[in-house]
């Protein structure tokens, strides 16, 4: 329910529905235009939309997300007691992704990121993305060469030409 769009320069511009965030411009109102969103200190390379959660790759291979954490998919929730959650439930600016470099392409997966790297390889994160025990897996090594997505599903292609699925295979998907 929401667009991003990158320019020739690398800029960034999001808009459509923003009830959790993830647009990425500061707040939670519903854009209908186009706005340039700040926060990425480089050209942005790589953009994926998901259920309410953005991810970008910038031109030095980072990757951040923003919007929503309800399921901690972003940051880990701390208490400040037992019953007062402190952590954000949602994240409405561009947030770094720990233990990630070398990016080049993201996706997104229901609510797990799936990066491609330089080297080839592909590693999925699917929790606690801005904490020190992010949880990352890697998937494949060091022949891929792209990645897309599609109902719930990831579509890679290697270096040879193949093409490799990952995901949910209800429905002979």
């Amino acid at each position: 329910n929401h667009v991003i769009a990158i320019d020739k320069l690398g800029n960034m511009y999001t808009w459509g529905l923003n009830s959790v965030g993830q647009l990425g411009n500061g707040d939670t109102k519903t854009l209908t235009t186009p706005e340039k969103i700040n926060g990425v200190g480089n050209q942005v390379i790589s953009v994926a939309a998901g259920k309410g959660i953005t991810s970008i790759v910038d031109a030095n291979g980072d990757v951040y997300v923003f919007g929503d954490n309800s399921n901690e998919q972003i940051a880990k929730f701390e208490y400040d007691n037992i019953t007062s959650l402190i952590t954000k439930q949602m994240y409405t600016k561009p947030q770094k992704v720990q233990g990630i470099t070398d990016a080049v392409k993201v996706q997104i997966i229901d609510e797990t990121l799936v990066v491609l790297k330089t080297d080839g390889s592909i590693v999925r994160i699917s929790k606690y993305m801005l904490n020190s025990d992010v949880q990352m897996e890697t998937i494949a090594n060091g022949n891929m060469v792209d990645i897309t997505s599609k109902d719930g599903n990831l579509m890679a292609i290697d270096r040879d030409g193949n093409l490799y699925t990952y995901g949910n295979n209800n429905e002979g998907k």
